[in-house]
């Protein structure tokens, strides 16, 4: 358990940057650029930069938000916008056009004056260029030279707060594929005392080998999912029994959601086998309805998430799964020596439909897989993801795939689902090369209003940034600095999160090699990694892992 022990830094800007709509850039201000009024009048041209700096400079404690649905066009505005502003400025050749001589109707939010003559841009240029220049540069020399004013710093808090967990993955001689998933982690307030809880997933005991029918032991308390009550003031207690929390089968995932609409937040916890939903009763204690819900699945769970697609006010819950594999598919691989025999890579498996289950109330879920068009979009996933990428007002569903291509759903009026990962541009690297896909995050890393989607993989495939351009993305992993970070990395769970307060969401990722024996056959690669820390420096991002303290930079 982490915890940021920085005090908040005293800053020029609080939170997010402002952020504005721009009405005139680029085309009314290029537009009124042209007017011969403009020319005669330097008191206006001084007048017009003042207004573009007033566009473009965060303000004060100023924010701005994101409409759903409309995903209105507000931005946090970077220096080299207003750089770019200005060389596209100059290197216009601007001509005085006599069908600008009219005046121009004003629209509210528009700068009074959005006029500029070429002679102020070529005097200006070359002093906001030195003075942009020396901003970015200095926000980055700054970075590098004193880490410890814009790193947070954590301390691991789990010994000295109560938390003792340690997730066990059963492992054996027999190299079963379960054995190398990390169990996921959810934060709760399971009690409505207004603190988080945490529930840590766990995995099984296995057999070598397992025989024909068997299924993983989790009658053994080492094995139990745990639930940590929030005592407050960093303690915690474990409540699993009590609460009847510890879960059966081989533990891959959580999701949170209130499912019933009865104020307490509910638990689904996916397995290799069938998955668990245990309802919160509001005292203090689940209980399993999976079998009266309907939403036990099959086969290889991983990541899920509760979704109301079909905005009919009840949280409904998708579901995606990783492999078609079982224990008796446990053919062996590696290099064929005897002592040497090694996980199998997932290429050998073939893909799994993912589920769908829809919400019809009174605590019971329909399978719409198939009616919804979710089925005939098999993949290899681990990591789930929600966001409307499009603007269109429903909630789409990204998922990160292993060694396949990535998938994005697009909810088509919460009726039916269409993949379109390929022609958003998010199915491939940049190269075209399908990846490890594993942890996932959909989120405005830019403030440019627009969802983005972050997905991690495997050690020398490096991290990907998709940058969304309006409906469609663009992968950004090298121009953000990205590529050269996380290309030995290999990645799990993530988020994009703002820890330092500065407007920017930065990037954590959990880490670690999939192979046990990574070492032998790539000394350059190591199975336990610390964690990765990323600042966002107006979307390019710097890693700061090592000043962010041992809990963070320590391999584990």
């Amino acid at each position: 358990m982490l915890v940021d022990e920085v005090p908040p830094l005293d800053r020029r800007f609080h939170g997010r940057a402002a952020r504005s709509h721009l009405r005139c850039l680029p085309g009314q201000f290029l537009g009124n650029f042209r007017s011969r009024r403009s020319l005669r009048n330097p008191v206006r041209s001084l007048h017009a930069l003042a207004c573009l700096g007033r566009q473009l400079l965060p303000a004060r404690h100023s924010t701005g938000e994101q409409q759903t649905g409309d995903c209105s066009k507000r931005v946090d505005h970077l220096p080299w916008t207003l750089l770019s502003t200005i060389f596209m400025m100059a290197s216009n050749p601007f001509r005085v056009d006599k069908r600008s001589r009219s005046r121009r109707q004003r629209h509210p939010g528009d700068c009074q004056y959005c006029s500029l003559p070429l002679w102020w841009v070529l005097i200006a240029m070359p002093i906001l260029r030195t003075v942009l220049i020396a901003s970015v540069l200095g926000v980055t020399l700054q970075l590098q030279a004193q880490p410890g004013l814009v790193s947070p710093r954590f301390v691991d808090m789990a010994a000295s707060g109560g938390v003792s967990f340690e997730h066990r993955s059963g492992r054996t001689s027999q190299k079963y594929l379960i054995e190398t998933m990390g169990s996921g982690v959810a934060l709760l307030d399971y009690d409505g005392d207004g603190l988080l809880d945490i529930y840590l997933v766990n995995g099984a005991a296995l057999d070598a080998p397992m025989p024909d029918g068997a299924e993983p032991n989790k009658t053994d308390p080492a094995y139990w999912n745990r639930l940590y009550r929030n005592l407050g003031d960093w303690r915690f207690k474990d409540v699993t029994e009590t609460a009847g929390a510890a879960g059966r089968g081989y533990g891959m995932g959580a999701a949170v959601g209130d499912y019933d609409n009865d104020g307490d937040p509910d638990l689904y916890v996916t397995n290799f086998g069938r998955n668990i939903l245990l309802e919160n009763d509001g005292t203090g204690s689940f209980t399993d309805v999976t079998a009266e819900a309907g939403v036990g699945g099959r086969g290889w769970s991983s990541g899920a998430a509760f979704v109301d697609y079909d905005r009919d006010g009840q949280l409904d819950l998708f579901v995606a799964r990783y492999l078609d594999w079982d224990f008796s598919r446990n053919i062996p691989c590696g290099n064929g020596l005897p002592d040497r025999r090694s996980y199998c890579h997932p290429r050998r498996f073939a893909p799994i439909e993912h589920l769908l289950f829809r919400n019809t109330g009174q605590g019971k879920f329909e399978d719409v897989s198939r009616t919804t068009g979710i089925s005939a979009y098999p993949g290899k996933g681990l990591g789930v993801a929600l966001g409307d990428y499009d603007c269109d007002g429903w909630v789409d569903i990204f998922v990160a795939n292993d060694a396949y291509p990535q998938q994005l759903f697009r909810n088509l009026d919460g009726k039916r689902f269409e993949e379109v990962g390929v022609a958003a541009g998010v199915a491939y690297d940049a190269d075209g090369r399908d990846f490890a896909g594993m942890g996932v995050a959909f989120a405005d890393y830019d403030n440019d209003g627009l969802s983005d989607i972050f997905v991690n993989a495997l050690a020398r495939q490096s991290y990907w940034l998709f940058r969304n351009r309006g409906g469609e993305f663009r992968s950004v992993a090298r121009s953000s600095g990205l590529g050269p970070l996380t290309d030995m990395h290999s990645g799990w769970g993530t988020g994009l999160v703002d820890f330092d307060n500065d407007g920017w969401r930065d990037l954590f990722v959990a880490q670690g090699h999939v192979m046990d024996d990574i070492e032998w056959s790539d000394p350059a690669l190591a199975f336990r990694e610390p964690f990765l820390l990323l600042k966002n420096v107006f979307g390019r991002f710097f890693d700061i892992t090592k000043n962010a303290g041992t809990a963070i930079s320590k391999p584990v």
